[in-house]
């Protein structure tokens, strides 16, 4: 028997790892971002996606913070 799974590039699942990155980037909320993910039944290649934006949206805040 065959699962339906939502496919990871939906708007939905979209919004869903979108916001799993921007959990990462609050200090001290850890534990918010992982019942988040939890609840939301994140795949491990969806966390992964999570965590490379969160690096990328931090790396592009120090730019800006840098003016450069």
């Amino acid at each position: 028997m065959k699962k339906n799974i939502t496919k990871p590039t939906s708007k939905e699942r979209i919004n869903v790892i979108m916001s799993y990155a921007l959990m990462l980037l609050d200090e001290g909320k850890e534990n918010i971002a992982e019942r988040y993910k939890n609840r939301e039944h994140m795949t491990l290649k969806e966390v992964e996606l999570a965590k490379e934006h969160a690096a990328y949206i931090r790396d592009r805040q120090k730019k800006l913070m840098r003016g450069t």
